[in-house]
């Protein structure tokens, strides 16, 4: 299934990403997904809400997973070797994610300092506190910051 996603995303070595909005509609809908694409991309629709969960979107979530892990292990690596910090500092719905900070774990971080957000949160605010309270707190040891923030479309 990871095969599929080359034509949905790029991740360059440093973490950056490049994303074919020809199969998202985030920025110009008020759907998440061109869900026409994805059941061509993939086989099958969008799971109705508290419909079974089948083997294939148990198959898709742990490959969006792998992705995620990827991804974030290249920006922190990216990060420690610009800043040589032993301290990474996450926001945002990606600070949450237990699998992918069990891996930076493992890596060469000492410690991971994770700042989620309110729901109804502007990022922009949940980012601009994180920065606030971490040049109050430690400016020395936790700065440079690598910031990560979920991006999220209309709801």
């Amino acid at each position: 299934m990871k095969r599929s996603f080359t034509c949905l995303l790029d991740i360059k070595d440093d973490g950056s990403i490049w994303m074919n909005q020809d199969y998202f509609k985030y920025a110009t809908g008020l759907r998440m997904i061109n869900e026409k694409k994805w059941k061509e991309l993939f086989g099958f629709e969008t799971r109705p809400v508290e419909s079974n969960i089948e083997q294939h979107h148990c198959d898709l979530a742990y490959t969006i997973q792998q992705l995620h892990d990827e991804i974030v292990i290249k920006m922190a690596v990216t990060a420690k070797k610009m800043t040589g910090a032993k301290y990474l500092c996450l926001a945002g719905g990606s600070a949450l994610n237990s699998v992918s900070n069990g891996k930076l774990l493992k890596g060469e971080f000492l410690r991971i300092f994770g700042f989620s957000r309110q729901p109804a949160m502007l990022e922009g605010r949940s980012s601009s506190a994180l920065l606030h309270t971490i040049n109050i707190m430690a400016p020395s040891v936790l700065l440079p910051i690598m910031i990560m923030i979920q991006c999220k479309g209309p709801t």
